[in-house]
């Protein structure tokens, strides 16, 4: 929409409009000089300048919001990815730990064990063996409980940190989402808004038309009454001419008389009359009288 045509298209001529020039043959010789543009033209391309540089304003505003919102969101996730790698090597080196308690455990009780032994002075070493037998199966079973509790809380734990992962990429998700949704909703108020201004810039270039062909055809009026009062106006003075030229033969012996003289003019006024509307031929035109 910033490439609008319409914003700059100069609209086309009437089909009743006179071409180019024709102003000037019907206007009196000393009105040539060019007049200044009207004022609703130039607000005219003042509002479509100002309907282009909103536009133009919209789009790199919701441009922006969405650039900011598509990088906070990947902030987030690598926040989220970052969080979930942290806690899953800390679950792993608890895990870890708890193993190696549980090693260090079972040799600490094969020690107690071996020193009971050795201090009772077992008499039978088959029994020595069957007590040591059973305490490295109570040993055994006592890591391989500890190693399980230590692979449910490292689970727990892995499990944890993929829900807060989750609910973290979750939030980005919405906010991206939000933020492309106003980015949307403010470019479409700028393109309404546009489009009303434009629509108003069109008003205006079509008012300006319709009173600059009322003008032009006013112009022309005015020429045509100025024509005819001219006319009248140079027979009026031929007629004076003829009538004194006329007295001057009276009191002047051999000069020639007149007559055809005022018989021109007399024609000539009659002639003249015609171009008027009817009437008084020195009546205004009509926009004058309005």
């Amino acid at each position: 929409m910033a490439g609008d045509p319409h914003l700059h298209a100069v609209p086309p001529p009437a089909p009743g409009d006179p071409p180019a020039g024709e102003h000037d043959a019907d206007a009196p010789s000393g009105a040539g000089d060019p007049s200044p543009p009207p004022t609703h033209a130039l607000s005219s391309q003042a509002a479509a300048s100002r309907v282009a540089e909103i536009i133009a304003a919209a789009e790199t505003a919701a441009s922006r919001v969405r650039m900011d919102a598509e990088r906070r969101a990947d902030e987030r996730i690598a926040e989220a990815d970052r969080a979930a790698r942290m806690r899953v090597q800390a679950a792993d080196a608890e895990a870890e730990d708890l193993l190696a308690e549980a090693r260090r455990s079972a040799e600490r009780l094969l020690r107690d064990t071996q020193v009971t032994v050795d201090s009772e002075q077992v008499s039978s070493s088959r029994d020595a063996e069957q007590y040591a037998a059973q305490v490295r199966q109570a040993a055994e079973a006592h890591a391989a409980e500890a190693r399980r509790q230590a692979e449910e809380a490292a689970r727990q734990l892995r499990d944890g940190a993929a829900q807060a992962a989750r609910r973290l990429t979750d939030e980005a998700a919405t906010a991206r989402e939000q933020a492309v949704a106003e980015a949307t909703k403010t470019t479409d108020d700028a393109h309404r808004r546009a489009q009303a201004q434009l629509a108003a810039a069109r008003s205006v270039a079509t008012d300006v038309l319709t009173e600059g062909e009322a003008l032009a055809a006013n112009l022309r009026d005015l020429g045509r009454s100025l024509e005819n009062n001219a006319r009248l106006l140079l027979d009026d003075v031929r007629a004076s001419h003829a009538a004194l030229m006329t007295a001057l033969d009276r009191v002047t012996p051999g000069s020639v008389p007149q007559s055809q003289l005022r018989r021109g003019g007399s024609s000539g006024r009659g002639s003249a009359a015609p171009h008027g509307r009817g009437g008084d031929p020195l009546e205004p035109p009509e926009f004058l009288r309005r």
